[in-house]
């Protein structure tokens, strides 16, 4: 499930094996973790994968590609083919432009949002001293 998104959860079946992998991809979104991420499934137990979105570009329908696969395995060793496809998704996602910009914003370095107010204080110090100057000055 998408932790805290608004939208439907939409639930599926697809066969399992012992050691499964999952892949998110999405042309309009950073993912993290990259690439394919392999989990041993153990029954009886939740299989979780977790994964960090950060969108590159508003818009609606941007899609992300949910994909599960079965990793065939003899031992340690992956037997040919590698992997097989069980499962695929597409979900599609509206980013808006305010939460894009809200992204935006917080993947500013802390350091250059501490520079920019201290150029502001700055700005605002010698507009403040100019104008006392002005003042000053007899007419």
């Amino acid at each position: 499930a998408l932790e805290g998104a608004p939208g439907k959860v939409v639930r599926g079946k697809t066969k399992i094996s012992r050691f499964m992998a999952a892949e998110l991809k999405g042309v309009d979104f950073k993912i993290e973790p990259e690439g394919r991420q392999e989990q041993l499934i153990l029954m009886g137990r939740k299989t979780k994968w977790t994964w960090f979105v950060t969108p590159l570009r508003p818009g609606p329908n941007k899609p992300l590609i949910l994909e599960l696969y079965a990793q065939l395995r003899e031992g340690e060793t992956i037997l040919p083919p590698v992997s097989i496809r069980t499962f695929q998704a597409r979900i599609n996602v509206d980013v808006r432009w305010w939460d894009w910009l809200l992204i935006q914003a917080r993947a500013v370095e802390p350091i250059y949002g501490i520079l920019a107010a201290l150029a502001g204080i700055g700005s605002f110090l010698m507009f403040v001293m100019r104008r006392a100057a002005r003042r000053r000055r007899p007419s």
